[in-house]
């Protein structure tokens, strides 16, 4: 049987392959951004990552210290009985005992300790609890330092530096010292004493336990 000859125009097949190539390019114009939009979305994302990373290291790093600063008195030492006067009471730095604190010495004490001694632990990088209290509040308060110890981290010697000591010089509240800087509390703030603790632990001028 013969076949019947394709009698459709040149003029619409030219058209028939011009549409077939402009969908072709419009498909990988398509493909093209497509990619380009997924690459888009991954450096965006990453971008938004990486100011978020650095919104968080400049506002840690511009964050305000705890505590205040204490201009510093020295730090001589000499051996007991020798008693000094500091400019600052509490004292955070100054002359004192060079008696090395050992690790049982940081513990709430029963007895008011005197600031020649207490200051070496500061020195070591130690943290120091100075209260008063009224003889109504005196119960709970202690009670809650006692109770704070268990909440710090240990340094890096293996205990907790904090000394609590009472001071019937101070006024009633406490001071919470490190070498050179101070908080002071009219009343028991575990977060607040925990974030000096954190700050100024074991970052004394002498590095020992």
């Amino acid at each position: 049987m013969a076949q019947t000859p394709n009698t459709a125009p040149r003029g619409s097949r030219r058209a028939d392959l011009d549409a077939r190539q402009q969908q072709a390019l419009e498909s990988a114009l398509r493909s093209t951004l497509q990619a380009k939009m997924k690459q888009w979305a991954i450096f965006g994302v990453l971008g938004l990552a990486l100011l978020l990373f650095i919104t968080y290291v400049v506002l840690e790093t511009t964050a305000p210290l705890p505590g205040e600063a204490v201009a510093t008195e020295g730090r001589g030492h000499t051996d007991p009985p020798q008693r000094f006067t500091y400019a600052n009471y509490p004292p955070s730095s100054g002359n004192h005992y060079g008696v090395v604190p050992p690790a049982s010495a940081y513990v709430m004490s029963e007895e008011p300790m005197l600031p020649e001694f207490y200051l070496h632990a500061l020195e070591h990088g130690g943290i120091v609890a100075v209260y008063n209290c009224r003889p109504d509040d005196c119960g709970p308060l202690r009670q809650s330092l006692d109770s704070l110890y268990g909440q710090l981290s240990k340094s890096k010697w293996g205990h907790t530096k904090l000394m609590v000591t009472q001071d019937p010089a101070i006024d009633p509240g406490l001071v919470v010292l490190a070498w050179d800087r101070r908080m002071k509390l009219d009343k028991f703030d575990a977060d607040k004493i925990k974030a000096f603790y954190a700050a100024y632990m074991d970052r004394g001028p002498e590095d020992a336990p």
